[in-house]
C-alpha cells in the first residue's frame, strides 16, 4: 500500500501525512500543481488535502479525480470532499457563517459506512470551512454517510467506487476519532 497525498497548499497537509506515516504506510506529498499525473499510477490510495479557495482553483485536483476515481481508493478532506462532490455533480453552497477552528457534532446516517467503524455516533470533529456540498442526487452515485448539526453533508461515499469524502478535519486535534477514520480508510480493500 502506498499513499499519494495531494497537497492543496494547506497547513494541515502535514498532519495528514504524519497520521498516515504513524500507521506504517508509505506516504508521499505532492503539491497540486507539480509533477505529472502518470506518477500517481504507482499509488494505491490518493488523499486529497484541505486547502483554501474552491476546487476549480486547486491545480490538478479535479483532473486527478477524473482520471483515478474508478481506479484508486480516494479520500477527500474538506476541499477534497468538495471537489469530489463537484465531480459527481453536486453544487457548492457557501455558508452564511464560516466555520473556522470550531468543533461540530456529526451524526452518522449510514451504519454500514466503513469510514466510521469504531467511531462513536454522534462524534465531535474540527471544522475549518466556508463551503459545503449540496445533498447529492441519486444519479450522482454518492451516499451521505454523516451530516453536521445543520444537516449538511459531512461525509460521503460512492456506491460504485472507492471514493470517500469528509468535510470535517480528521487530522485536527479537535477530532478525537480522526486517526481511527484515516486508519479505516486505509484498511478498505
Amino acid at each position: 500500500m502506498k499513499v499519494l497525498l495531494l497537497d492543496n497548499y494547506d497547513s494541515f497537509t502535514w498532519n495528514l501525512f504524519h497520521y498516515v506515516d504513524s500507521l506504517g504506510v508509505e506516504c508521499r506529498v505532492v503539491r497540486n500543481d507539480e509533477g505529472e499525473l502518470s506518477e500517481l499510477d504507482h499509488y494505491s490510495h490518493l488523499l486529497l488535502s484541505p486547502g483554501p479557495g474552491l476546487p476549480k482553483d486547486a491545480g490538478k485536483m479535479m483532473e486527478v479525480i477524473r482520471r483515478y476515481h474508478s481506479k484508486k481508493n480516494i479520500l477527500g478532506v474538506c476541499l477534497g470532499m468538495q471537489a469530489i462532490g463537484e465531480f459527481f455533480n453536486c453544487s457548492l453552497v457557501q455558508l452564511e457563517k464560516p466555520c473556522h477552528g470550531v468543533t461540530g457534532t456529526y451524526t452518522i446516517l449510514n451504519a454500514k459506512a466503513s469510514l466510521f467503524h469504531r467511531v462513536n455516533n454522534p462524534f465531535i470533529a474540527g471544522k475549518y470551512h466556508s463551503w459545503v456540498i449540496s445533498n447529492p442526487t441519486s444519479e450522482s452515485g454518492l451516499i451521505v454517510d454523516a451530516v453536521d448539526e445543520l444537516g449538511n453533508p459531512a461525509a460521503i461515499s460512492h456506491v460504485n467506487y472507492k471514493v470517500f469524502g469528509v468535510q470535517f478535519h480528521p487530522e485536527s486535534i479537535m477530532t478525537p476519532s480522526g486517526k481511527q477514520i484515516i486508519e479505516n480508510w486505509l484498511t478498505l480493500s
